[in-house]
């Protein structure tokens, strides 16, 4: 039944129906046990090769979100368990060069330890990567030196994570500590329908853009 969904999400023309379609895909992985809700620190999820057509996440942008999180106030319902998807990393075939040679390229993005790695992101993968950026308390970029919702009137040039939890304290510190809660898919579905990440990945942003389209 997977493959008869994965295999109609792949002939879609009308990207709206994409959405519909990945929620049916979700049920059933989770139903079938190649799927589990489970809470994974930030530090150990990076981004899946997937993202954005596996294209390279720019830091500018993880930024720009962190920063319009923390101004408006951080809310788990923004990131909750259907929307923060991500693929278990196959312990034996890691695969994970990509992400690290960027992180390790970059000093604003935070450091990542393989061995310590569980799951690649498809979805919530920008605030997941600035939640390790404050856990790493990194420089910021030039552009976001002494911005008020990252750094309060008081300004910087890093983060602080005692003092970013001190001003928004209703969430956001426990999920820094114990991080967001995932729907983890087996790394197998991966392995066996390697389109997998790019179908949820596409469904996750259609479905922002008409969350965007309905608030106007």
């Amino acid at each position: 039944m997977y493959k008869s969904y994965y295999d109609k999400a792949l002939a879609l023309t009308d990207h709206a129906k994409i959405v519909q379609l990945t929620d049916l895909m979700l049920k059933l992985l989770l139903d079938a046990s190649e799927a589990d809700i489970v809470l994974i620190k930030c530090k150990r999820v990076v981004v899946n090769d997937a993202n954005r057509g596996g294209s390279i996440m720019q830091i500018r942008k993880v930024f720009q979100k962190g920063s319009k999180i923390l101004g408006v106030g951080f809310s788990l319902g923004k990131c909750d368990p259907s929307r923060a998807v991500c693929f278990q990393i196959n312990p034996k075939n890691k695969r994970l060069q990509k992400w690290l040679k960027l992180t390790n390229a970059n000093k604003h993005f935070a450091t990542f330890d393989e061995n310590q790695i569980e799951a690649s992101s498809v979805g919530c993968g920008h605030l997941n990567q600035f939640l390790a950026c404050i856990v790493d308390e990194v420089e910021v970029p030039t552009e976001f030196v002494n911005n008020e919702d990252l750094f309060g009137k008081a300004g910087g040039t890093k983060l602080d994570r005692h003092d970013i939890s001190k001003r928004d304290d209703k969430d956001l510190p426990d999920v820094l500590e114990h991080g967001l809660r995932w729907t983890r898919i087996n790394y197998n579905i991966e392995e066996e329908f390697p389109k997998s990440p790019h179908i949820f990945q596409k469904a996750l942003n259609v479905e922002h853009h008409i969350g965007e389209g309905h608030c106007v």
